[in-house]
C-alpha cells in the first residue's frame, strides 16, 4: 500500500473525541500535514460505516483510506508512514530505533497511560508515601 498521494485525499477518521488512542492519530496526520474528514462515532450505538470499517473489535480509530480501512492506532501511524513518503517521517528510518520507539510506545501504553505521556507513573509518584499526600 506504499505511495499515496501526499495531499492526502481520500483519508477519512473514524473517532472519538476522548479517545487519546484517536488523539495519537490526529496528531500523527497533523504532524504529517495531511488532510483529512473526522467522522465522529457514537460507541454506544455504533454505526454502520464502523461495524464495516472495524468488524471484530468495532473501536476506533479507524483511518479509512480511499475507502479502505486501516484500525489500530500504531498500525495507522505505520500506514501513514508508508503510504505517504513524501511526507516528513513519523518513525525513525533506523530499524532499531523504529522498533524501540514501537516497544516504548506500546509498553507506555499498556501500563495505563493511553497516550504514552508517561501521567499514571507521574500521578503514582505524586501518591507516594514519601511524598505524604494522596489525590
Amino acid at each position: 500500500m506504499a505511495g499515496g498521494e501526499s495531499d492526502g485525499s481520500g483519508l477519512v477518521l473514524l473517532d472519538v473525541f476522548g479517545s487519546p488512542f484517536a488523539q495519537r492519530v490526529r496528531i500523527a496526520l497533523a504532524e504529517k500535514g495531511l488532510a483529512y474528514e473526522r467522522a465522529e462515532q457514537d460507541l454506544a450505538a455504533k454505526g454502520d460505516l464502523l461495524r464495516r470499517s472495524n468488524p471484530v473489535h468495532g473501536k476506533v480509530p479507524v483511518l479509512l483510506h480511499a475507502g479502505r480501512p486501516v484500525c489500530e492506532s500504531l498500525a495507522v501511524l505505520q500506514y501513514l508512514d508508508e503510504a505517504f513518503p513524501g511526507t516528513p517521517p513519523l518513525l525513525p528510518a533506523d530499524p532499531y530505533a523504529r522498533g524501540s520507539g514501537r516497544s516504548t510506545r506500546t509498553g507506555s501504553t499498556s501500563a495505563g497511560s493511553a497516550c504514552g505521556c508517561g501521567a499514571t507513573a507521574a500521578a503514582r509518584r505524586l501518591r507516594s508515601p514519601r511524598r505524604g499526600r494522596r489525590w
